[in-house]
């Protein structure tokens, strides 16, 4: 380990469960960062296959390794890798994932400079049977990123950087949120810290048919539903149904031009709340809020005639003629895209 006591040193967590395909890849990209003084906490829960063999080929002293015989699972390997780290900063990393070569350096140097930001992400690309693919573009500044959670994840769990002080008197990880526990973190801790994403691509995030996430995808809708629940409880006047029609937002399942008129209504009551809460500022809100309508309305499955009833809303107004001219043609593609 480096020992000079001028750098910061990082805390990386990587957590193995059967990844021997995937974790020589993993563990050679973190030991090739450009930024050199970090530990390497490999906790090994369990794996069956040849993981323990893979990762006992590396030689390097930076390397600190944990067996458990029996496997405990995911977010108490992730909780014990923060409770026995040494770092001032945490990186997260699977097993399976790439990180780029200057990801600990850049992460770093913003989070050094900006000390009001407690986590900070960065934007993926995808690895599907070996083939990069661009992923979306994620928010990057603090209230968009908030903006966002009220709708989705947007702060990919392997590439955070975080302090480790955010966390003093707490634990990090909840077991009662299991498959969503990065979402239920990160809504927990807007209101003690800001959130970044950099706009640089510096993980690539592998997927493939034995994750958790793609083997119990509608499991973990429903714990993600029950932690936009939780935050938006807290901005009162919310009721029981409107949570409901929120979930259904999320999840696509908008289905009628009836229905598309609430989520407007909706959107402008979030709005208003917003507006007393101080969530997020405003034209952040907005912005995602667009975002959402579009969705919405492309993937309803009523047709080309939904696009007066998209046209028609103020969260279009700022759309242009070709952005408009692509959402109408996704309309037409998803128009038999109904749930009987």
């Amino acid at each position: 380990m480096d020992q000079n006591l001028n750098q910061p040193l990082i805390s990386v967590i990587m957590p193995v469960y059967n990844a021997g395909p995937f974790v020589k890849q993993a563990i050679e990209s973190v030991l090739a960062q450009s930024y050199k003084n970090f530990e390497l906490i490999i906790l090994n829960d369990g794996s069956t296959d040849n993981s323990e063999q893979v990762i006992l080929s590396f030689s390097d002293n930076r390397i600190r390794y944990t067996l458990h015989k029996k496997n405990v699972g995911l977010i108490a390997c992730l909780n014990e890798g923060v409770r026995i780290s040494n770092g001032t900063y945490i990186a997260r990393m699977d097993a399976d994932d790439i990180s780029l070569l200057r990801r600990f350096e850049k992460q770093l140097s913003f989070l050094e400079e900006n000390l009001l930001v407690g986590i900070c992400g960065t934007q993926i690309d995808t690895i599907r049977e070996e083939r990069i693919i661009p992923f979306d573009r994620l928010p990057i500044c603090n209230n968009a990123i908030r903006a966002a959670l009220l709708f989705r994840n947007v702060l990919i769990h392997p590439s955070v950087m975080f302090r480790k002080s955010i966390f003093q008197g707490e634990t990090p990880f909840d077991s009662a949120f299991y498959l969503a526990e990065d979402y239920e973190c990160w809504s927990r801790m807007a209101g003690k810290t800001e959130f970044v994403n950099l706009s640089e691509t510096l993980l690539h995030y592998r997927i493939h048919s034995n994750q958790v996430s793609t083997d119990k995808s509608d499991e973990q809708q429903k714990i993600a539903a029950k932690i936009r629940n939780v935050m938006l409880k807290n901005w009162n006047s919310v009721t029981e149904s409107e949570l409901h029609f929120h979930k259904l937002i999320c999840l696509n399942k908008i289905k009628s031009k009836e229905d598309l008129l609430k989520v407007d209504k909706w959107f402008h009551k979030l709005l208003h709340l917003n507006a007393a809460k101080q969530w997020t500022d405003e034209s952040c809100l907005k912005t995602e809020l667009n975002l959402q309508w579009k969705k919405v309305c492309m993937y309803s499955g009523t047709g080309i005639g939904t696009f007066s009833v998209y046209q028609k809303s103020s969260f279009a107004s700022k759309d242009s003629i070709t952005e408009k001219a692509r959402i109408l043609l996704r309309m037409w593609k998803h128009r038999n895209n109904k749930i009987s």
